[in-house]
Parts: structure tokens; C-alpha cells; sequence
């Protein structure tokens, strides 16, 4: 049998599942210009068969030689939850990001994907992570309602009033997703009340917009709350609980006398 035949085989046999050289992460594509370049030629059969031999032992068995941040790279790429979860077991790199910039902590948050979350934290992720607008790993973790992932992250001293490039904080956030439980939980564990969008706005007021009569009622409940707080536009909570005919709203503020 000819020698070139035999390369798969010698080839497996003598590389055994080892971290691929950089070479096997950059040059396949190189060898299918160099394989349609040598198929141009006249002649040159031998060599032609040879090539071909090595190029497709080296596709074969690259996938096997590639290493935990290879291997992390593809199953992000056909998102690949628990194989993404191996790799990092493996040794990936934790702080790795999407092909579109998102952190793999932050997609791994908003996917709800609670395991992996934790021992990307566990692996060195930062829970201070920030995407592209500045939002954090706590404020997903509020928009999503995921009661487990935010009193992990808050656990692991994720800073409970970091606000976004638009002024949301994790409170603001989970206010205007109307995550009830979500908000009373994060003011039980710090959150301030006096923050502020980039619009002005507080909690108490775009709550009143959004017409979240339960969240209005316990942010009312608060003594920090400011009841006559205006934003931007100089308008009030009671303001926009009458703009857009909140009844129920109303008469939370009104019964508080912030109807001014």
C-alpha cells in the first residue's frame, strides 16, 4: 500500500488527541486556496493525491487536536450550552465574547443558563462584566426576573446601583420590566430609590408611566421615596399617572398628597 494512503492512519497514531498548533486554527482555509491552485495545474498528479491525503487527515483530526478556547469558540458559535459548559470546565478562557460583543456572561445571564454563569464567576468572570449600553450581569438578571441568578451575583458583591450608559440601574430595570418581587428584593438589599435615568426619571415616577399600581404603592411605602421629584420634562409621577389615565395610580398619590 502506498505511503500516501497510510497518512490518516500514521497520522492519528502518532498525534494523539494533543492541543493543535496555531497553524491548525488559521491554515485549513489556506489549504483549500492552495488545493484549488495545485488542481489548476497540468499534471502533478502524485503530488496532487499527497496534498489532498494530508488536507483532508488534517480536517479530520484538527476538530480532536484543538484546545478548550477552540473548542469554547465553536459551541458559542452553534450555541451549545452544555458543550460551551465542558470547554470552560476545560480550561476556557472565561472572559470570552460573542462574535457580536457580548460578553459570554451576559448572553450566558439573559439565556438564563444559571450553572454556567456560576463557574464562568468561579473561572475569574467579573460580576462587574458591562455590555456594549453598560448594562451588568445584575440588571439581565432583574430584566429576566431570575430571583437564584441575582442573589448570587449580589452574593459575590456585584455593586447593586451601577448604572447603564441610559442612567438604569438593576431597580430601574426590574421596575420597568414590572418585576415585583424582583424590586422589593433588591430595596431590601440596598437599592437607592433616588436614582435617576438620563431622562430625570426615579423609580416612583416610571413606575406612575408604566401604570405598575403595586410597585407605585410600595415605593410609596419607603420614606426615602421623593414624592414631588420631576424629571427632565418637569413633570412628576401624579403628572404621568394623569397623562395616561391611571386611575388607580392616581389615587396612590393622592392619597399621599403628591398630586402637585
Amino acid at each position: 500500500m502506498r505511503l500516501w494512503v497510510q497518512l490518516p492512519a500514521l497520522y492519528a497514531e502518532a498525534f494523539p488527541l494533543k492541543p493543535a498548533p496555531s497553524i491548525f486554527v488559521w491554515g485549513l482555509p489556506l489549504l483549500q486556496w492552495v488545493h484549488l491552485f495545485l488542481w489548476s495545474l497540468p499534471a502533478m498528479h502524485t503530488f496532487k493525491s499527497l496534498f489532498l491525503s494530508l488536507s483532508l487527515t488534517l480536517i479530520a483530526v484538527s476538530p480532536a487536536w484543538a484546545g478548550p478556547d477552540q473548542d469554547l469558540s465553536r459551541s458559542m458559535a452553534r450555541k451549545d450550552w452544555a458543550a460551551m459548559t465542558q470547554a470552560i470546565e476545560k480550561g476556557a478562557k472565561s472572559d470570552v465574547k460573542t462574535k457580536q460583543g457580548q460578553p459570554l456572561l451576559l448572553w450566558a445571564v439573559a439565556e438564563g443558563q444559571n450553572a454556567l454563569v456560576k463557574l464562568l464567576v468561579a473561572k475569574g468572570a467579573s460580576v462587574e462584566t458591562k455590555g456594549k449600553e453598560g448594562e451588568t450581569p445584575l440588571m439581565l438578571a432583574a430584566a429576566k426576573g431570575n430571583k437564584d441568578l441575582l442573589l448570587f451575583l449580589l452574593e459575590k458583591k456585584a455593586k447593586i446601583n451601577t448604572q447603564d450608559g441610559q442612567g438604569y440601574s438593576a431597580l430601574m430595570v426590574a421596575t420597568d420590566k414590572h418585576q415585583t418581587e424582583i424590586a422589593k428584593l433588591l430595596v431590601a438589599k440596598g437599592a437607592d430609590l433616588k436614582t435617576m435615568t438620563h431622562k430625570g426619571r426615579t423609580v416612583l415616577i416610571n413606575a406612575a408611566f408604566w401604570g405598575y399600581a403595586d410597585l407605585v404603592k410600595f415605593y410609596l411605602s419607603k420614606k426615602e421615596v421623593e414624592l414631588h421629584r420631576r424629571d427632565h420634562a418637569g413633570k412628576n409621577a401624579y403628572n404621568y399617572a394623569l397623562e395616561k389615565n391611571w386611575v388607580d395610580v392616581q389615587a396612590l398619590l393622592q392619597n399621599v398628597g403628591a398630586f402637585e
